[in-house]
Formats: structure tokens, sequence, C-alpha cells
């Protein structure tokens, strides 16, 4: 039967000479790397329908009030805190006049270079966000530029805490070190290197509070006849001659078995299917620890396996977050 299956398919290709020249230019690597968009849950599950606001706290370290850097235009604690609002108010869709309104304290106020201002207290949590109409408070704690005396580097940190006003405690806090050297030795130009620098941690925080899609790649396995037209017919769209062609590979040598499965993992989790990407892989590892293999294969295998369970998990927070 599986004989008189690969025969009919090979006929079709032979009928399809487009398919067949495909076949000969496939790649004889063990596998190509395609790239796929994949949704991921935030860090934070907030609640639905409520409304964050941004607060520049506008402290900042002691050093940064004499520091040269804030005499360049463009680059001043105070320009990047606003920059930072911006790539943040943009990541999470609100537009000019919607729902991320712009706080800050009414008097700069300094710390101590390496201290951490105290969070905000429940009672002024609760004031802000009855005056302004928010649910959940963005702050900025501290923002500016130090000198590093033992790596002799200038660094711009950004301490960030997310609270709820409602509750009055701090849901998540961040700190992001960044260090000039690169900039200041290979003569970048600061102000955009520093506005780029804030606007991607602008967008970088806004995956912590809503879902976010990212580009991770995964693996088509094409080494060997029945696999290789397999995924000829994928890059066609013949999905059910792949499927048909890689569910004979698990039943070659053990080593095509585990690609198979993990090709038909791929392929079911492309539709959305984790739960029998899961079980292809299940089926995959118990070939492997059936016939003691051990390679780069299977070690794919354990990962990919991890990256599923985690998505079934994270299926469920996106229903949350969504």
């Amino acid at each position: 039967m599986f004989g008189m299956g690969v025969v009919k398919i090979l006929c079709q290709l032979i009928l399809y000479g487009w398919l067949f020249t495909a076949l000969l230019c496939t790649s004889c690597a063990g596998y190509r790397v395609v790239q796929i968009d994949v949704l991921e849950p935030a860090d934070v599950t907030l609640e639905k329908n409520k409304k964050i606001g941004f607060w520049d706290r506008n402290i900042r370290p002691l050093c940064d009030s004499s520091f040269v850097l804030n005499h360049y235009s463009g680059i001043s604690s105070d320009e990047l805190a606003y920059g930072f609002y911006s790539a943040l108010q943009a990541a999470l869709g609100e537009s000019e006049t919607d729902s991320l309104p712009f706080m800050a304290g009414r008097d700069k106020r300094y710390v101590p270079d390496q201290e951490f201002p105290v969070p905000l207290v429940a009672k002024s949590l609760v004031m802000i966000g009855q005056h302004f109409g928010v649910d959940y408070i963005v702050a900025l704690e501290k923002m500016g530029y130090r000198i590093d005396a033992s790596e002799k580097h200038v660094k711009c940190d950004l301490l960030l805490r997310l609270y709820s006003c409602s509750r009055g405690n701090v849901l998540d806090s961040v700190f992001y070190e960044n260090d000039l050297q690169e900039a200041l030795v290979n003569g970048y130009d600061l102000t955009d290197y520093m506005k780029g620098v804030t606007g991607e941690l602008g967008a970088e925080y806004a995956c912590r509070l809503k879902p976010c899609w990212q580009t991770v790649e995964r693996r088509i396995y094409n080494g060997g006849r029945v696999l290789k037209m397999g995924d000829v017919f994928f890059q066609h769209n013949a999905r059910e001659q792949a499927v048909q062609l890689w569910d004979a590979a698990t039943r070659l040598t053990p080593r095509q078995a585990v690609r198979g499965y993990l090709n038909l993992a791929w392929l079911y989790e492309m539709e959305g299917d984790f739960s029998l990407a899961g079980q292809m892989l299940q089926k995959g590892m118990e070939v492997a620890e059936e016939k003691g293999l051990d390679n780069t294969d299977t070690d794919y295998l354990k990962m990919y396996m991890e990256i599923i369970v985690k998505r079934i998990k994270d299926t469920v927070l996106l229903e949350k977050q969504m």
C-alpha cells in the first residue's frame, strides 16, 4: 500500500513538470529554515477595557544635572522621556489624542546614581487615577545619564514600573541599562542613536502590556527523496500530498521517521492545531527513545516540544488578554 501511494505521487510529479523541476532544484541540505510570526502573550495580564496612563516622575540621576550630553539638542533626559512615551503609545496602538495621556511630575528631583526611587504609595495612585481617569500607570521612575567609574563607560538608564491605581500596588518593574560606549567610540550621531534606543525600548515595553507578534524560525526537513517530495508539494500548496509523503516518511528509517513527525508537527502548528502538533512530536520522541537516537534532530525535537507546550499554555493567556 505504501509503495503504491508513493508511485501514485511520483506519477503526479512527472505529470506536473514544474513540480519535477522544483524537486531537482530543492536544496541538498537536511532541512530549510522558514520564518513565521507568532502572537506572544503579554508579560502582564491587564483587565480588559481599562485605561493606561504614562507618568514621567521627573526623577533624574544626580550627575545628570551637569552631564554634558544633556546639552546636545534632542537627547536631554526630558526629550528622551517623551520619545519613549511616543514609541510606547504607537506600539500600544493609541492615536495622538487617544487613551495614553502623558503626565509629569511638577518639580525635577535628583537621586544618587545607583539609587532607585521608592514606589508611589497607594493613596497617590488612587488620586492620580481619579484625576486623570486612568486605571493603570506606566511610570518612568528614573531616567538619565551616568558615568560608570568602574567600567569607564557612559550609560543611560531607565527604570519603569507599572502600577494598578485601584489596587495601589506595583504590577511590573523593569530596569534598562544602555551603554553608550559603542556610539561614542564609533562616532555615531548621538541624537539619532539615543532616539533610536529609547524608541526601541518603548516598543519593547509595550510587548509586556499587550500581545505582540514575534518572528520565529522553524525547520522543514527535506533530506531524502520522500521528505523532499513532501516539501516540494507543500511549497506549491498541495497540502494533502505533503501530508501523505511526510506520513510515509515516519515508516522509513528511525531518523526519517523523526523528521517526518517534525514536518507534520510544523504543518499542524502552522494551521493552529497545537494539540495535534504536540501529538506528532510525542510520536517522534517515542521513536527517538526506542531507537536510542541522540543527534541534532532530537535536540530540535525536544526544543520544539517545549515550544508547542508553551504555545498551548499561551493560548489560554491570549484569550484573557485579547
